[in-house]
């Protein structure tokens, strides 16, 4: 069970209403879905009110998706590695992914890919 209150978990799993003045941004799109295209986990990085919430949504509102689609928006309250976790199983139980097991080895494999994955997405930065 999460350590967080429930209406507040909602928001950070949920995409934000988006707004009909919102200016389509293909440049971005291309970008998240050369992430989706290459890899299980595409993280979406960068500084407070750089838009990173609202593309998603954009890009969540235009799909189709390859799969699905778990969404968790992280803060400094989220910085530790319980939360983490929790908060992270609860999004892709949210998008019908069944996580594995703690302790499993489909559970350290799956820690492993997000590691990697997230180093990749460092070195690789779309332009």
């Amino acid at each position: 069970m999460p350590d967080i209150p429930e209406p507040l978990l909602t928001a950070k799993l949920s995409p934000p209403e988006l707004q009909g003045w919102l200016v389509p941004r293909q440049r971005i799109d291309r970008c998240i879905d050369k992430g989706v295209q290459q890899g299980t986990v595409t993280v979406v990085s960068g500084p407070p009110g750089a838009g990173k919430t609202t593309a998603l949504a954009q890009w969540l509102a235009a799909g189709p998706w390859p799969g699905p689609v778990a969404r968790l928006t992280l803060d400094d309250y989220d910085n530790t590695p319980g939360r983490f976790w929790r908060n992270l199983g609860a999004a892709l139980a949210r998008a019908g992914i069944r996580p594995p097991a703690a302790g499993s080895a489909g559970g350290r494999a799956a820690a492993d890919r997000v590691g990697a994955g997230r180093a990749a997405a460092a070195r690789r930065p779309c332009p």
